[in-house]
């Protein structure tokens, strides 16, 4: 065996990247999710449950609500209802309203953005002072060992407890680097490689060579996810050090144990009780503070809209109302009237709510980013638009585009490069971002259920898997509808729209499609079933849905350009948002019914080619164990 040597930390080999893979595989390998939990508003989940295990200190919940949730949620609402009064209050002429509004909006953004950099650099200093409060606990943990004299002495611990960069990371993974020198390192490293290597992990390993320690040395990864993945590896050293892994069976922010409240899960599913009061009295103490906190939002924006005194806030308050039914009918007829034996009630709550509020958090963060590439090259392609028609028509651009035949006379001319901008923002904007968020909100929770029940039958296992991504995709399409619903300032507009996105339910039935990959990969262990293949069905239905709808509106739009005259302001009185007419209702419903109707057929036919076959592989299991118990 080779000796542990005593070595400097500047002589060793430097820590590359937090991640030993691409993102795919993040996504992929179920040993990586607690990567996966980093990535979730910046590691906060996963901070506050090291920070309670290595020190026993609890967080003060309502100063972590008020400053990580409630802020940056009215900062967020004061953006959208100053943007939306704008629009509303604005003229397509009034040049000040519309500069006044804009700096208005803009004021907040970067009221916002500051927010956000303070919280960095607040939760950088915390997570300094918890890393060095780890390393202790190691450096205490090794003065135990008999050969500790051969490890590291204090002055290199001292060393080590020094965070690197703005993050908190440090030059090499201490679980790697403390139990293995010179080739040791190399042999720890090739083994947590994949063998195989997709284009996705080849780029995402030269992004990560890039940001963790090539650049200057900086390890400058954003929001210090590398350094929430190696502070969670660190802790399950600790852990199996104690002899105590279990530990980490415990739910976020309320750090009550599996133990606790699971047996009561498994006692109504074995004795296939149907009270639902009995469902209810087993939820975990997490489930039901996520229950008083969806009837606080209920509460209070129901509450805004009676001290508002607008007009029909009634019918208001049931359109809000009507957001949160529409998931809770789905559930019903999903989970509760034919699986509510496979997945648990407090189960569908957590899935519910990674969706309403992770799973929305994390796809706002990237469309903003993406949009703002996006929004550079649109604004140069129209602008190019304009000078084109302009310059053939030697006109001021303020007076050519008052007209609205000219405008609609612009769009098309150029509809088919506004038809690609249209297909990207529907394919990788809209349908693919959600797609992975939806997927991420699923798999980076983990329930006592995955655990501890591995005799369930596969039938049952793939039951958990679909209900589990519908009822995580129902929380994010209930978050988006109420954003959606109340965009317009009709009341009419405001039915249809709640109508329509109930009806045209695309969200959880493009979960359910990706469950059929999920179960393929995990309960039918096909490894061909690559996260790319899971995604790919439901990205292509969900564009294809969007872009339909997109383009479809914007030949409509067209068509009510040539209608409506000019932007002149004697005609006041029609630049306001209309109540939908006859034919902007019925074709995109035609359009999205025809493409439900598709999916829902692909979805039941592979849906009950996939029951058959985890139906024999069930027969398959059974037989054999019946096999090896007659021949012990």
């Amino acid at each position: 065996m080779m000796r542990h040597q005593h070595h400097h930390p500047n002589s060793r080999r430097e820590y590359r990247g937090g991640w030993s893979t691409s993102m795919g595989a993040l996504l992929d390998d179920p040993n990586r999710k607690s990567n996966c939990c980093a990535l979730t508003c910046c590691g906060i989940f996963l901070y506050d449950r090291t920070n309670y295990l290595v020190t026993g200190n609890r967080p003060n919940w309502t100063q972590r609500q008020v400053t990580v949730l409630i802020i940056p949620l009215l900062l967020v609402f004061a953006i959208a209802i100053t943007s939306a009064m704008g629009e509303i209050e604005c003229e397509v002429w009034d040049d000040e309203c519309i500069i006044l509004y804009s700096l208005l909006v803009f004021s907040l953004q970067a009221i916002f953005v500051a927010y956000l950099i303070f919280l960095c650099c607040w939760g950088r200093q915390s997570h300094g002072t918890l890393r060095q409060a780890v390393h202790r606990k190691m450096r205490d943990q090794q003065r135990g060992e008999k050969h500790f004299e051969e490890q590291l002495s204090d002055m290199d611990i001292a060393v080590i407890e020094q965070p690197v960069g703005c993050c908190s990371c440090y030059p090499y993974d201490v679980e790697v680097s403390l139990d293995a020198v010179g080739d040791d390192i190399d042999v720890a490293r090739k083994l947590m490689i994949p063998s195989s290597a997709d284009l996705s992990t080849c780029l995402f390993r030269v992004w990560s060579n890039f940001c963790c320690g090539t650049l200057c040395q900086c390890w400058c990864q954003c929001c210090g996810m590398c350094a929430i993945g190696q502070e969670d590896r660190e802790l399950e050293l600790i852990l199996k050090k104690n002899d105590n892994p279990g530990a980490l069976h415990i739910d976020y922010i309320t750090f009550q144990p599996y133990s606790e409240y699971f047996p009561a899960i498994r006692a109504i599913q074995n004795s296939r009780e149907a009270s639902f009061s009995k469902h209810w009295s087993a939820l975990s103490e997490l489930s039901k503070r996520i229950l008083r906190c969806a009837f606080y939002v209920i509460l209070i924006s129901c509450s805004l809209f009676v001290l508002s005194q607008q007009e029909h806030y009634g019918i208001k308050i049931g359109v809000a109302l009507g957001v949160w039914i529409q998931p809770c009918i789905v559930l019903y007829f999903v989970w509760w009237r034919w699986n509510r034996f496979d997945i648990s009630f407090d189960a569908v709550i957590k899935y519910f709510a990674s969706g309403y509020v992770i799973g929305v958090f994390q796809a706002f963060m990237v469309e903003t980013i993406m949009s703002i590439p996006y929004g550079v090259f649109a604004t140069i392609e129209l602008s190019s638009e304009v000078v084109s028609e302009v310059g053939q028509n030697a006109t001021d651009p303020t007076t050519y585009l008052e007209d609205r035949k000219n405008v609609a006379k612009m769009m098309k001319d150029y509809w088919g490069v506004n038809a690609l901008y249209l297909f990207v923002g529907a394919f990788i904007m809209a349908a693919f971002v959600e797609e992975v968020v939806k997927y991420y909100c699923y798999w980076t929770i983990e329930m006592p259920e995955q655990i501890y029940d591995t005799q369930k039958s596969k039938i049952s296992q793939a039951n958990y898997v679909t209900i589990g991504m519908v009822s995580a995709s129902l929380g994010f399409a209930c978050k988006e509808n109420m954003q959606y619903v109340f965009q317009s300032q009709y009341v009419g507009d405001e039915l249809l729209t709640l109508f329509l996105r109930s009806l045209l339910a695309l969200h959880p039935l493009c979960a359910a499609i990706q469950s059929l990959g999920v179960i393929k990969r995990d309960i039918l262990g096909d490894p061909s079933s690559s996260l790319g293949r899971i995604l790919l069905p439901a990205v292509i239905l969900h564009g294809a849905f969007d872009f339909a709808e997109m383009l479809l509106a914007y030949f409509l739009y067209i068509n009510d350009l040539e209608e409506q005259g000019t932007f002149a302001p004697s005609s006041a009185q029609d630049t306001g948002s209309q109540p939908s007419s006859g034919i902007g209702i019925v074709s995109p419903v035609g359009v999205g019914g025809i493409f439900m109707i598709v999916g829902l057929m692909y979805y039941f036919f592979r849906a009950r080619l996939q029951q058959n076959q985890l139906a024999l592989a069930h027969m398959s299991e059974s037989t054999s164990a019946l096999e090896l118990s007659s021949f012990v």
